[in-house]
């Protein structure tokens, strides 16, 4: 089976490997953007795709099979750039420190992600920060609003993402514009905007 893919048509343009899981049940702290969620809709809706995420689900489910499954395949494909989760989300603190730890154990591959587990996120960074240990410079991390915790997310210090009616808003507000290259998710602009390209009928509001 094999756990990382180029499939989406965004990520491969650019030369990114992705890795993901089942939306809505990967994703405990999702709020409102389950409203019109791109990964509940269209492509990510094919049995297959819904199989092969479903796998990834219950592998990563087993933190330690699931840092070994991945280390391999990271050595046979040898990507340069891993997105963590087109779909999906870190469900809890041991699958996301089995990422943390991947990032450590491959220092030449970059590793990101959009997560709206603000919480888990900073906590975790922090013990890292009291404990003298270094986070790995390959991993990026950004916080993803539209989740139960936006209150927690700070604009102007976190790097973020928000999503936009138009890209006249996007550029309007200073974001980096990742709508149809992802590369600047991982760009000196902290704060990262998306144009919506979901199904407009399940459109949520983007009204902050």
């Amino acid at each position: 089976m094999s756990l990382l893919s180029f499939g989406n048509s965004k990520l491969k343009k650019d030369g990114i490997a992705s890795f993901s899981l089942p939306a809505g049940k990967s994703c405990p702290n999702a709020g409102e953007c389950l409203k019109g969620c791109y990964a509940l809709q269209g492509f990510f809706l094919m049995p297959s795709v819904k199989k092969a995420y479903s796998k990834n689900f219950e592998l990563a489910k087993k933190p330690e099979k699931f840092w070994s499954a991945m280390g391999t395949e990271i050595r046979k494909v040898k990507p340069k750039i891993i997105r963590i989760h087109a779909s999906g989300d870190f469900f809890n603190a041991r699958y996301f420190m089995a990422w943390v730890r991947l990032a450590q154990s491959y220092p030449s591959v970059k590793f990101y992600a959009y997560t709206k587990m603000v919480l888990m996120v900073k906590t975790i960074k922090q013990e890292f920060i009291q404990s003298g240990t270094p986070w790995p410079d390959n991993f990026t991390i950004i916080f993803s609003e539209g989740g139960k915790q936006d209150a927690m997310i700070s604009p102007n210090n976190d790097r973020h993402s928000r999503v936009f009616e138009s890209l006249d808003a996007l550029k309007a507000a200073g974001y980096a514009d990742v709508t149809t290259h992802d590369t600047g998710a991982m760009g000196p602009n902290h704060k990262i905007g998306l144009v919506y390209h979901g199904a407009k009928s399940k459109k949520w509001s983007t009204n902050k």
